[in-house]
């Protein structure tokens, strides 16, 4: 499969344009339109719908995105692997979301630069179902996230329970809807239990979908939001932000996933052991924490 070819493709599909894809790719409109016409003769299959006022993909088009992406992630993976530097022996591969990143895979990052100079880190953040397809797929060594889903050749492993607690920058107590509230997206499993408590007729006046956005902007503008306990525990104990008591929790379960013959292997038992410690010391936290907050 030539690459260049999934890359004009994936640049036509986003800019629904021959022309300013041309402009993209630093190639004439007739090279767009050979490559695409190329790739359909191979797929067998139209990608595009032509008119005059742009292209719009078909069906198989829309089909063969995910499929374009993953080759164009190999060849660079592969790029990467071939040109290690001097000393590096292996190159690992993770994955996440986004929401995870803060007291949890940052501090697992962290410890494995400290303790493997050999090997080197591709690290990249994407939503649940991407991750778990990139993992069969053998993209990525390994993944830690909500919506873990078990697949061949996958082992996946219990981490700890999250808490997502409301928390506000002024003390407050409960109230029915606070007119400050930014609604976090902490994806859809979140979504459906939040839905529950919230007033039908009311529209969160802020929505963001990555935590530490959302961190960033509660602390310039103030109000309230729903955080996991391990991104706020020094905030709420030096009083920057404050937990609302007698308010539902929400929890959701963390979870890794990982190549299963990476077990195998010398370098990833050490580390996974670090990554189950700091999952521990985080449920110990949890615990601490809504026990002094009378938090249910």
């Amino acid at each position: 499969m030539n690459i260049v070819l999934a890359k004009t493709f994936l640049a036509v599909l986003e800019h629904r344009n021959f022309n300013w894809s041309a402009e993209v790719l630093n190639v004439t409109q007739s090279t767009v339109t050979m490559r695409i016409n190329s790739l359909e003769e191979k797929l067998g299959q139209k990608l595009f719908l032509r008119s005059r006022s742009g292209v719009t993909p078909t069906v198989a088009g829309t089909q063969f995105r995910p499929f374009a992406e993953m080759l164009i992630q190999i060849w660079q993976q592969a790029q990467q692997e071939v040109t290690l530097p001097q000393g590096v022996t292996t190159q690992f591969r993770l994955g996440g979301e986004a929401g995870l990143w803060q007291g949890l895979v940052e501090d697992w990052i962290l410890g494995i630069t400290q303790s493997r100079n050999d090997l080197s880190l591709l690290i990249e953040n994407e939503p649940a179902d991407k991750l778990n397809a990139c993992l069969a797929q053998g993209i990525y060594d390994a993944a830690v996230m909500y919506d873990a889903r078990r697949r061949a050749n996958v082992t996946v492993e219990f981490l700890f329970e999250e808490n997502l607690v409301l928390v506000s920058t002024e003390p407050r107590e409960r109230s029915d809807w606070h007119p400050e509230y930014t609604y976090i997206e902490w994806g859809p499993d979140f979504g459906m239990e939040h839905a529950k408590i919230k007033p039908e007729e009311i529209t969160p006046p802020i929505t963001i979908n990555h935590g530490s956005w959302a961190h960033s902007w509660i602390k310039r503008k103030g109000g309230s939001a729903y955080f996991p306990t391990r991104m706020i525990f020094d905030q709420v104990e030096n009083e920057d932000l404050f937990a609302v008591q007698n308010v539902a929790t929400f929890r959701r379960s963390v979870w890794v996933s990982y190549n299963e013959q990476l077990i195998e292997t010398e370098w990833f038992p050490p580390i996974l052991v670090d990554l189950k410690r700091i999952a521990k010391e985080i449920d110990k936290k949890n615990a601490a924490f809504r026990t002094r907050w009378d938090l249910f």
